[in-house]
């Protein structure tokens, strides 16, 4: 990695103990490097999770974040832990466990953030479409 520095925008790493596909230590690299640069970087690593997005967000598996002092980091599952992360920094509407009208991180994703996801092309464009009002909380 050659181009990563400070003022690159957030960076959040998700990745499987198991993953087959892409070895942990290049993600735990990444996240070294990305730290050392001072970017705000944070890194979920779920224990037996492959290469999946479902396994690795999987609420029945032990899993750690990086840093272990962020605010992110308390929460009963890396979904809420990842939803903490991301709308500290204004990404997404969802904060965590409890949030989307009683059925916690997964039913806040799913509400929100899928949509949050696909619909933004950057940093720019999601903080303006969460502004904008047209995503909005379920009751």
């Amino acid at each position: 990695l050659t181009h990563v520095v400070s003022g690159d925008p957030p960076l959040l790493i998700i990745h499987g103990t198991d993953d087959a596909v892409v070895p942990l230590w290049m993600s735990e690299r990444l996240y070294d490097i990305a730290s050392a640069a001072s970017l705000d970087v944070a890194m979920i690593s779920t224990e037996d999770a492959g290469h999946s997005k479902n396994a690795c967000l999987d609420p029945g598996l032990a899993w750690e974040f990086k840093p272990a002092n962020s605010t992110a980091a308390a929460g009963a599952s890396q979904g809420g832990a990842m939803l903490r992360w991301l709308n500290e920094r204004g990404l997404v509407l969802c904060d965590g466990e409890g949030d989307g009208g009683g059925g916690g991180a997964a039913a806040c994703f799913n509400a929100h953030c899928a949509q949050e996801f696909s619909t933004c092309q950057n940093d720019a464009d999601c903080r303006a479409l969460m502004q904008s009002g047209s995503i909005t909380r379920t009751a």
